[in-house]
């Protein structure tokens, strides 16, 4: 089968404010024994999945936490397992990519992960001024980040940049800032992502106490639409990524938004493979010392899998392709979402042509409300 690897790496030199992914920060005195005993289980997982013998290899993401932060010859080591294990790639040369933080990034590093075969490399950015890279707890400055871009640049022709919007104190020039630098420099993909308040995170605590003062929802949803404006050249895919051309789409993500084959490696990945579901444990210590790890194992129905196909499409530009939905559930989706993709295309948050049913400009601002119709 046709799959998608991801590989969770779950180790952060510190905690940012905003972030309740499963990650952990560093203590330096214990990351070389920590990194050792997460790399063994990781490979030992890799190298006794059932799945992963069946499967040939579309694509590789190296998540986290900050995969970067390990030594580079770590990333070697799961990458040469997964091959190993695997029946193979179904091209030549998959996309690989490797998400990183920039204090943890130099040059032996990018060249390593280049002559390891690694093609894409994500960074996170997050915002050009000092004074929101600090007030949102991120462990780089603006100058690190040059730095590292400009050696990226010598070794890799497609760059990702991250980018969020709405933080605290933040005010519609400060993002425009952001994507004239952007614009400036010309990445060939960039992600853009509205702060979310998570529970548990230092901002969800500092929220409570009234103490973080957040851009209103107009002033949110003005900074999102001005993306649009400045950065015209690049081409928007899906609700948060945008890519200067076809060929820089992050193939990896759109798996997931085409409810294709993928799986997960590492604390806390999920998989979706062959209809069926399941994630690994979120606890370190029971994935570094049990080899049943594997929770909520469950097959798809076919109304759940078919309200995904729906949500998920839906986040893409083009939408929902009416003719893999035939193929892959039997019928016509305008037979069992007739009256929702009616009422939505009235109300003008939903479009339909020949080939696809896709979210207006005005849908994506209520994205969430559109994709909840489609849940029976």
């Amino acid at each position: 089968m046709k799959t998608g690897i991801y590989v969770h790496i779950p180790f952060c030199r510190s905690k940012c404010f905003y972030c309740d992914f499963l990650s952990f920060a560093c203590k330096k005195k214990n990351s070389a024994q920590d990194f050792d005993l997460y790399l063994k289980k990781l490979l030992g997982e890799i190298n006794n999945c059932a799945e992963l013998k069946k499967s040939y290899i579309e694509t590789i993401f190296f998540g986290g936490g900050t995969p970067s932060i390990l030594p580079h010859e770590f990333i070697y080591k799961i990458l040469d397992a997964i091959y190993k294990n695997s029946l193979g790639t179904t091209k030549k040369n998959p996309e690989i990519t490797i998400e990183s933080n920039p204090e943890s990034l130099n040059q032996e590093k990018i060249c390593a992960y280049k002559s390891y075969g690694i093609n894409r490399i994500s960074i996170g950015l997050q915002a050009i001024q000092d004074k929101f890279l600090k007030k949102i707890g991120r462990a780089h400055n603006f100058k690190t980040f040059e730095r590292v871009y400009d050696i990226a640049k010598k070794f890799f022709n497609n760059i990702n940049i991250d980018l969020i919007f709405a933080l605290p104190d933040q005010n519609l020039s400060d993002w425009e800032e952001n994507l004239r630098y952007i614009k400036k420099i010309q990445p060939e993909h960039f992600s853009a992502y509205s702060l979310i308040i998570e529970k548990d995170t230092k901002f969800y605590f500092a929220n409570q106490k009234n103490k973080l003062n957040l851009p209103d929802e107009n002033l949110e949803r003005q900074m999102y639409h001005t993306i649009k404006k400045i950065l015209c050249d690049y081409k928007q895919y899906e609700i948060s990524n945008w890519a200067r051309e076809k060929k820089f789409e992050c193939r990896h993500n759109k798996i997931y938004w085409q409810l294709k084959n993928y799986l997960g490696f590492g604390l806390g990945a999920h998989s979706f493979f062959n209809n069926m579901r399941w994630h690994n444990t979120n606890n370190l210590k029971k994935y570094l010392t049990q080899n049943n790890f594997r929770e909520e194992i469950i097959k798809s129905t076919r109304q759940s899998l078919i309200e995904e196909f729906i949500f998920l499409g839906l986040r893409l530009n083009q939408g929902v392709n009416k003719n893999k939905f035939k193929k892959k559930f039997g019928c016509e989706i305008n037979n069992i979402y007739h009256n929702q993709i009616s009422l939505l295309t009235k109300q003008k948050l939903l479009a339909e042509n020949k080939n696809f049913i896709f979210l207006t400009n005005y849908g994506r601002d209520l994205a969430n409300h559109v994709m909840s119709n489609f849940i029976l």
